[in-house]
C-alpha cells in the first residue's frame, strides 16, 4: 500500500530483507493510534514496473502489520519516479 501519511516503509515479512539488523526498543503508531512493536530494520530490494530493481534503505520490520506500506515521499528521495493516475 502506498501512503503518502507514513513515516517509513514498514514492512511484515523478514525475509524479503537483503539487508538487516534487530532494533528493538521502539514502537511505531499506526493509523489505530495504537503502538505497534518495531523488531528490525534494513534494506529491501523491489522490482519496479519498468523492470528496473531498487534498493530502498531504512524499511522497519514490523511483524504484526497486515500488509507492506510504502512511504511516497521516501520514494521520491530514492529517486524513483511517482504518477498517480484515476486507474493506477
Amino acid at each position: 500500500m502506498i501512503d503518502s501519511g507514513a513515516s517509513y516503509h514498514m514492512i511484515p515479512h523478514r525475509e524479503w530483507f537483503c539487508e538487516y539488523e534487530i532494533f528493538y526498543g521502539e514502537d511505531v503508531l499506526l493509523r489505530d493510534d495504537l503502538p505497534t512493536r518495531i523488531v528490525g530494520r534494513g534494506k529491501i530490494r523491489v522490482i519496479l514496473q519498468d523492470g528496473r530493481n531498487k534498493t530502498l534503505p531504512r524499511v522497519l520490520h514490523i511483524p504484526s502489520l497486515a500488509g507492506n506500506l510504502t512511504y511516497v515521499s521516501k520514494m521520491g528521495d530514492e529517486g524513483v519516479q511517482i504518477a498517480f493516475m484515476k486507474d493506477t
